[in-house]
C-alpha cells in the first residue's frame, strides 16, 4: 500500500465529514425556515410579529418583504445544499476508487 494513497484516503475522509457537518447545518437551517415560514402564515393578520436582529426583538413591520427575505434564504440554502450532496457523492466514489486500488 502506497503512502500517497493512505494520505489520499484520509484527505477524502477529512472532507467527507467536513461535507456532512455542513450539510447537517443546512438542512436544520431549511428545516428552521420552513418551520417559520408555516408559523408566520398562521399568525393573524393583526398579532405582532417580532424578529430577532442581534440580542434586540424587534416589530416586524412588513410581513411580505419578511416572507420574501425568508423565502430567498430557503431558495439559497436548499441550492447549497444540493450542491453539498454532489460534492459527498464525488468524494464517496473517490473514496471508493482509492480503497479498490489499494486492495488490489
Amino acid at each position: 500500500m502506497m503512502q500517497a494513497d493512505i494520505q489520499s484516503i484520509q484527505r477524502i475522509a477529512q472532507d467527507l465529514n467536513n461535507v456532512r457537518g455542513q450539510l447537517q447545518t443546512t438542512k436544520s437551517q431549511i428545516g428552521e425556515i420552513s418551520t417559520t415560514l408555516e408559523l408566520l402564515e398562521e399568525q393573524p393578520e393583526d398579532n405582532a410579529v417580532f424578529r430577532a436582529v442581534g440580542p434586540l426583538l424587534l416589530e416586524v413591520g412588513d410581513r411580505s418583504k419578511l416572507k420574501s427575505s425568508l423565502n430567498s434564504s430557503l431558495e439559497a440554502l436548499i441550492g447549497h445544499s444540493s450542491k453539498l450532496e454532489d460534492l459527498e457523492q464525488q468524494l464517496l466514489k473517490e473514496y471508493e476508487r482509492i480503497s479498490a486500488q489499494i486492495e488490489s
